[in-house]
């Protein structure tokens, strides 16, 4: 179904067992609410999906258990997430499969979000990082490469307001399933997509 105003967005996402949250405008990504975490475990009603997405807010959606054992890779480097892929597909072709079957959501920083469920996940970690800093959108000096968000993380999501992040771009949906048909992945691809990603780590733990 076509999503038509950030409202119905939100409807629409928690209809698909997902918990949101909105978000205020300016760039900073922080919940537009005075406390987020009940949402970490349990999902906003219908008349508190109303109040918030009347207003002019961006939408996140929350990760870990509530939302069904969601789960976001995150490539923070512009053109990382191709990279990861193509090196996917040398690993294991079925885990490379499955990956180009994912929602992934491009983000204003020219990375990428790929979304999965799965019955094993953890809380949001780094699972790479480079040795020397790069420069992202907005002029900041950043060493994550790649990392995961989980029990405890949300991430951004469309059609929030492009004023949401410093760049003042959006969040746009690229390509596989739809973000209210999120597949579940099996653990062992889960593993294999992690080996991948932590292939790039240039620091030591």
């Amino acid at each position: 179904m076509p999503i038509t105003s950030i409202l119905d967005a939100a409807r629409q996402y928690a209809a698909a067992g997902l918990s949101v949250i909105p978000i205020r405008l300016g760039g900073l990504k922080s919940p537009a609410v005075d406390s987020w975490e009940r949402f970490e475990r349990e999902i906003a009603g219908a008349d508190e999906l109303t109040m918030w997405f009347s207003r002019n807010v961006g939408i996140a959606i929350v990760g870990g258990a509530v939302s069904g054992g969601l789960e976001i890779l995150d490539f923070d480097k512009p053109g990382l997430f191709d990279d990861w892929l193509a090196s996917l597909a040398q690993l294991d072709p079925e885990a490379h499969a499955v990956a180009e079957s994912l929602p992934r959501v491009g983000t204003p920083a020219k990375g990428m979000h790929v979304y999965f469920r799965c019955d094993k996940i953890g809380g949001s970690q780094k699972l790479a990082r480079a040795r020397a800093a790069f420069t992202d959108c907005v002029g900041k000096q950043k060493t994550t490469l790649i990392e995961t968000k989980g029990e405890g993380g949300y991430v951004l999501a469309p059609p929030s307001p492009a004023s949401c992040h410093a760049a003042n771009m959006p969040y746009e949906r690229i390509g596989g399933a739809e973000l209210t048909a999120i597949p579940r992945i099996s653990e062992r691809n889960r593993q294999i997509f992690f080996q991948a990603a932590r292939a790039y780590n240039e620091i030591a733990a």
